[in-house]
C-alpha cells in the first residue's frame, strides 16, 4: 500500500480510513487532489476562528465550513464523513493543550461542533518534487527562516514559522 498510496483515489482513500487500515498522516496520498487539515471547534468559538482564518488567508486558507453539527462535507468531498474519515484524530483538551489521538470521533461528536477544512501543503508535495523541488515535509528538516505574526482575533493568535 506504502508504494502505491499517491495513485489511490480520494473516495478508497477514505474508505481505508474509516476502516482504520491506514492510520498515519496523508503526507504523498491521492496525487493531483486537494488535501486539507480539519479544525473542530464548538459553536461558540467558530466565529471567531473563522474570523482568524478571513484575516488569515495565506497560512489558514478555508476550502469549506461545515454547519453545527453537520459531520458530512459538501465541497471538498462528497458525503464524507468527519467523524470517521480521516485516518487518525488529536483531540486537544483543556486550556493546557493536553491531547489524545484516537481512530475515529464518534463518541465525541456534539451538535454544536462546526468543521473548518483548512488548504494543506501535502496537496502540491507530489507537484514540487516531479518539478524537482525537495519537499520539507519529506525531509522532515525545518530551518527557521523567519516568525511572522499573523493577525490576532478576540480568540485566536499564531506566528508563521518560515
Amino acid at each position: 500500500m506504502a508504494d502505491n498510496k499517491s495513485k489511490i483515489s480520494p473516495k478508497d482513500a477514505r474508505t481505508l480510513f474509516r476502516e482504520q487500515k491506514y492510520t498515519q498522516q496523508t503526507c504523498g496520498f491521492c496525487d493531483g487532489f486537494v488535501q486539507a487539515n480539519v479544525v473542530i471547534l464548538p459553536k461558540s468559538a467558530a466565529p471567531h476562528f473563522k474570523k482568524f482564518c478571513e484575516d488569515n488567508p495565506k497560512p489558514a486558507p478555508l476550502l469549506e465550513i461545515l454547519p453545527p453539527g453537520q459531520p458530512y462535507t459538501r465541497t471538498i468531498a462528497n458525503n464524507a464523513d468527519i467523524r470517521t474519515d480521516l485516518p487518525k484524530y488529536r483531540i486537544y483538551e483543556g486550556k493546557d493543550a493536553k491531547w489524545r489521538e484516537v481512530l475515529d470521533i464518534k463518541n465525541e461528536w456534539k451538535e454544536d461542533l462546526v468543521t473548518f477544512f483548512l488548504g494543506c501543503s501535502f496537496s502540491f508535495e507530489s507537484a514540487l518534487q516531479e518539478a524537482g523541488i525537495i519537499s520539507f515535509t519529506l525531509l522532515i528538516l525545518v530551518i527557521r527562516l523567519d516568525i511572522i505574526p499573523t493577525k490576532k482575533t478576540k480568540e485566536f493568535q499564531c506566528d508563521i514559522l518560515i
